[in-house]
């Protein structure tokens, strides 16, 4: 990278001109990006979970959907849902709706039939004229007995109802123009005092996705400030720090053209790549300036600071490319996941590392060389702090053993607080109490849960589709709603059985309503509400359901799908990808290390500053009760791939001196006094803009955010104080490849 540097320096116009073109080809690919929300966002398009939703709707006519419920009372725009209010509002809505492409039916008070199977025949009643109030009043009685109204349209009480809506697929498209049409067609009715809450899992991808696009536009600003302050620090003026976040942009920049030239919708996931390569890359912009500032004498012409700066990229240029390789290894790790949105986000936030390093040993130099001597050179450092950071490069051998047993103690304290960690997360968890999702969910459910499970029954070759042992089979189904976390069935069991009369009168009758639950040939379908659970909750369940049904219903290859198992195949793969990411990420790692320092035993070493800040961090998680949820498992990897940059910086100084013949305690104290400052300042930038992250109102981002401000703390410590000591402890034992002088 230092051959870069001088290379920039020498022919600015040409790599300038080089740069500018490739900068103004990835903002070109910023007018390509797309916005992708739902489950094909997250898992892929040729997911398990995805093709199962799909073959539902392919084989009912409809499979996902979603629900504005409102709620009537004293204080509502209604008394009642069969006010006339409410059936007109219900009706001018369902009407509205049907005329838009996303939705297959709509289904509401004021406009769904009314039927019953009960009896030799069944019965089909349509809603009344609203202002027919006599008629209503008749049909409100026999809807409040009907298990197809209550519960689904209409709560027991009549105080809450609900508009159905089936989409025809579950595209990202789709789910955005749904729930656009729906909150567009409901604005008159809210102005007028209705307050609606909508469901389901095209609502809950669009409107939190929303949020988050939102708060993390607002988090963007205090990170660049937060950057900024600290550049300000390292550089000890305003203008090198200006131009240092100029380059980072530049990669910024970069990171999302990629994701518009690689056709990679945006979504929740890549929303937090600016504010990650933003903030890890400005850590190789400190390395360079500090060691810039160290070779810089006072009142140097431009061609001394050209020569400063090449021995200044020299100097950290081979540190700061492992470094940036350990990282990018630590995020390119998540695509070996089969969560492809996951693995997507990966490489473009490695991407983005790599070009940050890139742009830091050549756009940087270039910008930085024109600034005075006295504009780039920091002021004097705090004598406190340097002297600090000598007593800690030079622990005694008394020192250096007492904080080895501190570390072994803090250690199994961790370990022992790791057992107690539990990995949940609840719904509000995840998103926090003040989304728009969380609250609407809180609404609807007087009415309605939020999520479904469907299942597909197959009828056995051999057994005619109205038999008895059919309705049998559906109702055993059906009997799952007795579990917690499940309700209020849906089904055509009662419509077997007489020889195939009930079923054959329902399709005449009913045609599109019966093709929701049946076929027309061998294939049923059995609808229950879901609720939200926790992961723990939701693997129980979903265990039980897989045991029923294999144990039962073996014969009718039960297939199990809806949200609810969505949900829970987008958890399950985010679990894998980060236990398999984080093995991965850890041998690429150990293996870089001992090649780039052409020793095993080095290589060993700095595994203990890198693996113990995250076991101490999960350790305190178990021991303070904070649960380990989808943001803050995903920190593992990322945390060693950052972990590890410090020890690189600091073991690197100290084989380059011993090499040049001094004594391991001197390499040490080298070492801490040369790149001890610009650890703490990076680590302070890290922890900055991984705090900033904390502030996020989705819980899972903050939990992410502030579990990586621990860490990244815990590692500076175990580099400063652990470290050093374990280097004291072995200093009579010379690193192989590495000539040390006593």
């Amino acid at each position: 990278m230092h051959r870069l540097t001088a290379l920039s320096l020498n022919h600015p116009v040409w790599i300038g001109l080089a740069l500018l073109a490739a900068t103004s080809f990835f903002a070109a690919g910023l007018a390509r990006i797309e916005t992708a929300v739902g489950y094909r966002a997250f898992l892929g398009e040729e997911h398990p979970a995805l093709r199962a939703l799909d073959r539902l709707a392919d084989t009912f006519g409809a499979g996902y959907g979603m629900a504005a419920v409102w709620r009537c009372g004293p204080s509502e725009a209604c008394d009642d849902v069969f006010d006339a209010s409410s059936l007109l509002m219900a009706e001018v809505v369902a009407d509205e709706l049907r005329e838009r492409a996303p939705f297959v039916r709509v289904d509401g008070p004021a406009s769904s039939p009314l039927w019953s199977l009960d009896g030799s025949a069944p019965r089909l009643l349509y809603p009344p004229e609203a202002t027919d109030r006599s008629a209503v009043a008749s049909f409100r009685a026999l809807a409040l007995e009907n298990r197809w109204w209550v519960g689904q349209i209409v709560s027991a009480d009549a105080s809450a109802g609900a508009l159905l809506m089936q989409l025809r697929d579950a595209t990202s498209r789709t789910s955005e123009d749904a729930v656009r049409f729906a909150r567009e067609a409901l604005a008159p009715f809210e102005a007028k005092g209705f307050e609606f809450a909508l469901i389901g899992g095209p609502v809950e991808f669009v409107v939190a996705g929303r949020e988050l696009a939102d708060a993390t536009g607002r988090m963007i600003p205090v990170m660049i400030a937060l950057t900024g302050v600290v550049l300000i620090l390292v550089a000890g003026r305003a203008l090198p720090a200006l131009l240092a976040l100029v380059v980072i942009g530049i990669a910024v920049i970069a990171t999302l053209g990629l994701l518009g030239w690689s056709n990679w919708p945006q979504n929740s996931l890549s929303q937090a790549l600016p504010p990650l390569v933003l903030v890890i890359g400005v850590c190789d912009v400190i390395h360079l300036l500090t060691a810039y500032a160290s070779e810089l004498p006072e009142n140097a012409t431009r061609e001394v600071r050209t020569e400063s700066l090449v021995r200044a990229a020299a100097r950290v240029s081979r540190a700061c490319v492992l470094t940036s390789l350990t990282t990018a290894v630590g995020f390119a790790s998540f695509s070996i996941g089969e969560l492809e949105s996951l693995g997507r986000f990966g490489w473009a936030a490695a991407w983005g590392v790599m070009v940050a390093l890139v742009l830091t040993f050549s756009l940087l130099p270039m910008l930085v060389v024109y600034l005075p001597a006295h504009r780039a050179r920091p002021p004097v450092a705090n004598r406190r702090l340097v002297g600090s950071l000598r007593y800690l490069g030079n622990p005694s051998s008394r020192r250096a053993k007492g904080a080895l047993i501190a570390a072994g103690i803090l250690s199994a304290a961790a370990y022992f607080g790791w057992l107690r960690l539990e990995v949940e997360a609840s719904f509000e968890d995840l998103y926090g109490e003040k989304s728009q999702v969380v609250r609407w969910v809180e609404r609807a459910r007087a009415l309605r849960q939020p999520e479904t499970l469907e299942i597909v029954l197959h009828v056995p070759a051999g057994t005619d589709a109205s038999d008895d042992v059919v309705r049998a089979a559906i109702e055993e189904v059906e009997a799952l709603a007795e579990l917690d976390g499940l309700s209020r069935p849906l089904a055509l069991g009662r419509a077997l059985g007489a020889d195939g009369r009930l079923l054959r009168e329902l399709q005449r009758l009913a045609p599109t309503l019966v093709r929701l639950y049946y076929d027309g040939d061998r294939a049923f379908r059995v609808s229950l509400q879901a609720d939200k659970l926790d992961q723990g909750a939701l693997r129980s369940l979903l265990g039980e359901v897989e045991t029923m049904l294999t144990e039962n219903l073996a014969e009718y290859t039960p297939e199990v799908t809806g949200t609810l198992p969505t949900v829970a195949a987008m958890i399950d793969a985010i679990r894998a990808t980060q236990l398999s990411s984080f093995t991965l990420a850890l041998v690429v790692v150990v293996i870089s290390i001992g090649v780039f320092f052409g020793s095993c035993r080095l290589a060993l070493v700095s595994l203990v500053p890198t693996l113990l800040p995250v076991l101490w961090t999960l350790g305190a998680m178990g021991w303070f009760g904070v649960a380990l949820d989808v943001g803050s498992a995903m920190v593992a990897a990322v945390i060693l791939g950052l972990a590890v940059d410090d020890t690189i910086h600091v073991l690197s100084v100290v084989q380059r001196e011993q090499a040049r013949g001094a004594t391991a305690r001197r390499a040490l104290a080298t070492s801490i006094d040369e790149v001890g400052r610009a650890l703490i300042t990076t680590s302070v930038a890290l922890i900055a803009g991984f705090g900033a992250l904390a502030l996020s109102p989705w819980n899972a981002v903050a939990s992410f955010g502030a579990v990586a401000a621990v860490a990244i703390a815990a590692a500076l410590a175990a580099n400063l104080w652990l470290l050093p000591a374990l280097l004291r402890a072995w200093e009579d034992r010379p690193f192989r490849g590495v000539r040390v002088s006593r």
